[in-house]
């Protein structure tokens, strides 16, 4: 039988933090918007890594997402790149920010493109933690590993990448041939090390359905990533939180509430696992 993710077990697993420490030693986190046209989910996904408790993020996007980025949350450092399509030519612009980050998140909002794909795999190459969503997901090749990667897709999008029903014995099976984490989002949520090991989660609600609660999640795992978790501690941790944050909005909102909301609600689920 698989374990179930406890309150108690995840509140071991959250960050702790030195009392003496600085500016940039607890998280710097770099999201990178895939495409135009998804302009919310790069924000979504630093609001998830900002309400994760780590201290620094940067968002990389296409300038015509330039403004609205910066203006909608003041915390978020911005820069911007030409055309709609994050693609391999665009790398040495934030080569500087790919060295400087603790964990960088890739593929919310994100198309099925190969010069998509190609420029992730090329951030695959360096030595930094990564949380792979989306599209993002199509990058992993067969014959490499990838231990210091989570990977957060949903059923479809499991299957796209592994031609089958990710089931447990799948989602096992594809952590252990990638050695890549695994966070498949469900009603019950799937969550395997690279490892093997393997647990589910049983918090959320179908309110969380709604549109960019996945960019929130993969936010939200890579800034605890950034701020020490393991990536397979990290997608247990984040999905229990979230799904918390879910739960506690229900009681209010019943399913009418939004991933911003979601977001929003992480801190005070936090607080309640200390």
């Amino acid at each position: 039988m698989l374990k179930t993710l406890t309150k108690k077990e995840v509140a071991k697993m959250l960050p702790k933090r030195k009392l003496d420490s600085h500016k940039g030693e607890n998280g710097r986190v770099l999201i990178v918007s895939g495409f135009s046209e998804y302009s919310g989910a790069a924000v979504l996904a630093g609001m998830g890594a900002l309400y994760s408790g780590a201290d620094l993020v940067k968002i990389f996007v296409p300038n015509c997402n330039l403004g609205v980025t910066r203006s909608y949350c003041p915390e978020f450092i911005v820069r911007g790149y030409e055309g709609d399509l994050f693609k391999p030519e665009l790398l040495p612009h934030i080569a500087d920010w790919i060295s400087w980050a603790n964990c960088i998140v890739v593929g919310p909002g994100s198309l099925k493109e190969i010069r998509f794909v190609n420029a992730v795999k090329e951030l695959l190459k360096s030595d930094n933690k990564l949380v792979l969503d989306a599209s993002a997901i199509m990058a992993l090749e067969h014959g490499k590993q990838y231990p210091n990667v989570l990977i957060t897709p949903h059923a479809k999008e499991f299957k796209d990448f592994a031609g089958v029903f990710p089931d447990a014995h799948f989602v096992q099976k594809v952590a252990k041939d990638f050695s890549v984490n695994v966070l498949l989002k469900s009603r019950v949520d799937l969550i395997a090390s690279h490892e093997g090991e393997i647990r589910t989660n049983k918090t959320g609600n179908p309110g969380m359905t709604v549109g960019g609660s996945g960019d929130v999640l993969a936010g939200l795992c890579g800034g605890l990533i950034a701020q020490g978790l393991n990536p397979f501690n990290a997608a247990c941790a984040g999905a229990y939180t979230i799904g918390a944050a879910g739960d506690s909005l229900e009681k209010k909102k019943g399913y009418s509430y939004t991933a911003k909301n979601l977001a929003e609600k992480i801190p005070e689920v936090v607080v309640g696992l200390m």
